[in-house]
């Protein structure tokens, strides 16, 4: 709906600089978000404004976070993007990557 797509656009940035903190707690804590259905409906439900937000967020620059369980968490996440719609995802990684290949086990 266009209330789920307002709110997702207003969190996509903030959720973002969390999960692209070096901090592991605050990273994992922002991650841990998306377990949940609510918020998973609200933050899947704008792939054309939110995701490329999420996505470069969760890519971080190709540079892996430090922590494992942040890496692990944030490759959670983006398997449950590609299965919610997984043409919407192949689309934000091209918008997000100018059309490099991006690894489709993710």
């Amino acid at each position: 709906s266009e209330y789920h797509a307002r709110i997702a656009l207003q969190l996509a940035p903030l959720l973002g600089r969390c999960i692209e903190s070096d901090n592991s707690r605050l990273a994992e804590r922002a991650l841990t978000l998306f377990a949940n259905a609510a918020a998973q409906t609200v933050l899947f439900s704008d792939s054309s404004a939110a995701w490329p937000l999420l996505m470069a967020s969760l890519f971080r620059s190709g540079v892996p976070h430090w922590n494992s369980t942040v890496n692990k968490m944030t490759h959670e996440v983006l398997s449950l993007m590609q299965a919610y719609d997984a043409s919407a995802f192949e689309l934000t990684a091209e918008q997000c990557f100018g059309g490099s290949e991006v690894d489709e086990t993710v």
